[in-house]
């Protein structure tokens, strides 16, 4: 073995458009490699972090305010001290603590600050406001090579942003690397590599996790491609490995259920809601989408090992499978590799993400006694996040694709149909015979609603809880009312004491699009009333739950759920609520992002 340091700031003398960042490097002499096989790979990024050296008398701005009074201009001069500067926070903030001193001075009448700098973290942009119309600009040529500014003058009203990320000339928070796990494709004249995001920023262990893809001139983002890669392990509470005594499981698709929220964020925007329920999204998405070959074959890389009908709290490892096969997966506290998915609205669409548009993904951590069964309520035994990476494919389009998009985009704005999903929770008491819910939903009316029972010890975390064990609890009547119209027609009424729950499992094919149709789930007739016990409700106009192709209205109104039980609730219980509806995400032509999602 051997290796070969390649500075990024050599070869200059053949690549002289060399970066920190991008760089090609010309060998002293050539390598050749015999006939045996050898791997190549990199094994060390150094990546500096710059100050940026302001020289005295660099970067200055002038402000010519009209003094209709005195019918005169009135110059004043703002600049930027001399020193380093770490990142262009640091550099606006000084920048706005001159500028208060001169705003003092002026005879604006404005409401508003008559000047501002400010700067956008998630889009790594500097933006400059003039919002008196009296006063005029002018920046330093200095000062607009910094911020990226084009212009130097601007009268106002006015606003300029800067042209692209601000990254290179403040320093780095993040290293991109590209690698060829996945061949590139071609598509006319389309290239679309494979982008690894590591963070850098923050405790992977316990914190939440972020990545920041910031956008890259041309280069659109194929958003199904993405996925994550983590890489944990599984110790004692004192940090030790475990044993073979040490009877310990994951749980159920460990690689999704190990955040309980993902937050993502498109320029700044906030584009989905604030819910700690992500585990149940994956998990219903995941069941309800796919049959037994793909839940025992891709998703495995997820950590999926489905759990033994009526045994979904047997933590013995002996009779429950799927625990005995996580059990196995984690022994002696080695390290599990593991691929997942992103179920974020966003990512579930086809559409390319426009270029300029970074994007900021927040991951925030289950609890461990959420993400790990064991019978002991008390074990305290520890995960430990090793590795977390995001793979994103970037593809950069010819100049005409771009160019015409650019064109497009200047009578209208790129459209992202999608489909909006929210889980929420409901608790109900122990000892309840009846719950009703009459603001289940309020305002825009769901395409879909799948409804599931779990206990709140397991909702909340504990070790020896499953949270993804749908109980039936005996329920004997369930219904929805859509505006006074009851769905079903006739409420479902099982009789899971007598085994009678036809119409109830039945429920899952129709509400799904899949009934009499040569398709299925994981989930027989008699592992339904065992630990699977859904029910999905289809409330499209046309009961087709927007799998025929034909565009439904949005139409608003309230949904109300009653449901009654023929036993009272052993214990508290959550009611899982899943609902999808029809959504859009524009972007204006400046990069602007509207939702129809408030936050």
């Amino acid at each position: 073995m051997f290796c070969i340091t390649l500075p990024s700031n050599s070869s200059l003398k053949f690549y002289p458009n060399n970066t920190v960042s991008h760089y090609f490097t010309k060998l002293v002499k050539d390598i050749h490699l015999d006939s045996r096989d050898w791997e190549v790979g990199l094994v060390e990024v150094q990546a500096p972090i710059t100050w940026h050296n302001v020289r005295e008398d660099e970067c200055w701005l002038f402000i010519s305010e009209h003094d209709r009074t005195q019918r005169k201009q009135i110059n004043h001069r703002a600049i930027l001290s001399a020193g380093l500067y770490k990142d262009v926070q640091t550099a606006v903030e000084r920048l706005n603590i001159e500028l208060s001193r001169i705003i003092r001075q002026l005879k604006s009448k404005s409401t508003e600050v008559p000047i501002t700098f400010m700067y956008n973290e998630d889009s790594m942009r500097a933006s400059l406001e003039v919002n008196d119309p009296t006063i005029l600009c002018r920046l330093s040529p200095k000062l607009c090579e910094f911020l990226e500014i084009e212009d130097r003058e601007y009268q106002g009203p006015a606003v300029t942003t800067s042209r692209q990320p601000l990254t290179n000339a403040f320093g780095q928070c993040t290293v991109y690397i590209y690698t060829d796990l996945i061949e590139p494709r071609h598509v006319g004249d389309t290239l679309a590599p494979l982008l690894r995001v590591i963070p850098l920023d923050g405790k992977q262990d316990t914190g939440p996790v972020e990545f920041v893809i910031n956008c890259r001139g041309e280069e659109y983002t194929d958003l199904p491609e993405t996925f994550l890669h983590v890489r944990v392990k599984f110790t004692k509470p004192d940090g030790g490995a475990l044993t073979d005594t040490d009877i310990v499981a994951s749980t159920n698709l460990y690689a999704e259920a190990l955040f309980s929220q993902v937050d993502v964020s498109l320029n700044g925007n906030l584009t989905t809601p604030s819910q700690n329920t992500y585990p149940w999204r994956c998990f219903l998405e995941s069941l309800l989408s796919y049959g037994p070959d793909a839940l025992g074959s891709q998703l495995a890389l997820s950590g999926f090992f489905r759990d033994t009908a009526g045994e979904l709290d047997n933590m013995d490892g002996e009779n429950n499978e799927g625990f005995a096969e996580r059990a196995k997966w984690i022994k002696g506290s080695k390290e599990c590799d593991m691929l997942c998915r992103i179920h974020a609205d966003i990512f579930h669409q086809e559409k390319f993400l426009i270029n300029g548009v970074s994007m900021k993904l927040r991951f925030v951590r289950s609890k461990d006694s959420f993400v790990l069964l064991t019978s002991d309520d008390q074990a305290g035994y520890k995960v430990k996040l090793t590795q977390a990476s995001l793979y994103v494919r970037r593809c950069k389009s010819n100049p005409a694709i771009v160019l015409a998009h650019e064109k497009a985009l200047q009578s209208g704005t790129a459209k992202y149909p999608l489909k909006r999903v929210e889980v929420n929770a409901f608790s109900v008491g122990q000892g309840q015979l009846l719950f009703v819910e009459d603001n289940l939903f309020t305002g825009h009316i769901p395409k879909r609603v799948i409804l599931g029972m779990v206990d709140s010890a397991s909702f909340n975390g504990a070790y020896n809880k499953n949270p993804f064990h749908f109980k039936h609890n005996s329920i004997s009547y369930l219904s929805l009312c859509v505006d006074g119209r009851q769905v079903p027609s006739k409420p479902l009424t099982p009789a899971f004491d007598k085994g009678l729950w036809a119409r109830s499992y039945m429920s899952i094919f129709q509400g799904t699009g899949t009934a009499w149709k040569d398709k299925g789930f994981d989930i027989s007739y008699e592992e339904y009333g065992k630990g699977f016990s859904l029910f999905c409700f289809d409330l499209t106009p046309t009961v087709t739950n927007g799998c025929s192709g034909e565009v439904e209205l949005l139409k608003s109104g309230v949904v109300r759920l009653e449901a009654r039980f023929s036993q009272a609730l052993h214990q508290p219980t959550h009611v899982i609520v899943y609902a999808e509806r029809d959504g859009l995400i524009e972007i204006h032509r400046s990069r602007e992002v509207l939702s129809d999602f408030i936050p």
